[in-house]
């Protein structure tokens, strides 16, 4: 995703779909939902990365019906 300035908090979709909050806490450190941006403006080849202290995972509710979703997985929902 691109931002193009620090206007905080706002909404941002990733490349799958989800929606992230981005955010800024009472002490000054980046959010993303509830991970804290550790580091950020790393250059890559292809684009910026920011590294974050928690794993995001888009929201599941029924992990059978993600299973059956993705061809990789599904063998484990029969």
């Amino acid at each position: 995703n691109t931002i193009q300035s620090r206007s905080l908090p706002t909404d941002v979709q990733s490349f799958a779909g989800n929606t992230a909050r981005l955010s800024e806490d009472n002490n000054g450190q980046v959010k993303v939902n509830d991970a804290t941006v550790i580091t950020g403006d790393i250059l890559a080849s292809d684009g910026v990365v920011h590294t974050i202290d928690k794993v995001l995972l888009g929201p599941i509710t029924d992990i059978s019906n993600a299973f059956a979703q993705n061809p990789n997985f599904q063998i484990l929902s029969k």
